[in-house]
């Protein structure tokens, strides 16, 4: 299962990185191509898989970690994309405009805007029990983990690690470079 995964996450990930050269050619490849990209690939990175709900930190291009996550819920999805952790926050306020109920938004790690992975602690009302939801799209669209989680890949990730939102359903971009359509 876990070669089947890294498998995926070659072809979703890494292929279509390889697969863009100057000319957008696939017979332009060459063997310092395909090793600069193994290179790179040899950096942090937080994959997110928005259709399964779980996500999975890379290292030298290995799983080190994995867990459940809610994504955006209908009518606030979560960003689909490859984008950088701008900065890193212990912790935040967050106020819900709807409900007035307010939390701590913990070990806050945005990747796009105000979009960002994290926890929530120290609250009562709805978000209390948010680890329950786990597993399932229930945030405003940012990426919540377990506080367990949290606490880990706010030690783990840094500045400008790579987090990649990926939607399967949705996804053409292997396609569309394969064939030349756009």
């Amino acid at each position: 299962m876990k070669k089947l995964f890294l498998s995926l996450v070659f072809l979703l990930v890494y292929l279509p990185v390889l697969a863009t050269s100057d000319s957008g050619d696939w017979s332009t490849f060459g063997q310092d191509s395909v090793v600069s990209q193994l290179a790179a690939a040899s950096t942090k990175t937080i994959i997110v898989l928005v259709d399964s709900q779980v996500y999975y930190c890379l290292e030298s291009a290995v799983v080190v970690r994995s867990g459940k996550v809610s994504t955006g819920k209908k009518g606030m999805p979560t960003p689909v994309g490859q984008y950088k952790i701008g900065y890193k926050v212990p912790k935040k306020k967050y106020i819900d405009k709807q409900t007035g109920e307010s939390c701590w938004l913990t070990s806050f790690m945005p990747f796009y805007g105000s979009y960002a992975i994290h926890g929530i602690k120290g609250t009562t009302g709805q978000y209390a029990a948010y680890e329950k939801f786990l597993g399932r799209p229930a945030s405003h669209g940012c990426v919540r983990v377990s506080q367990l989680d949290a606490d880990w890949l706010y030690g783990w990730a840094e500045k400008n690690t790579t987090v990649s939102i990926i939607q399967l359903k949705n996804y053409s971009f292997v396609t569309s470079k394969v064939t030349g359509q756009n």
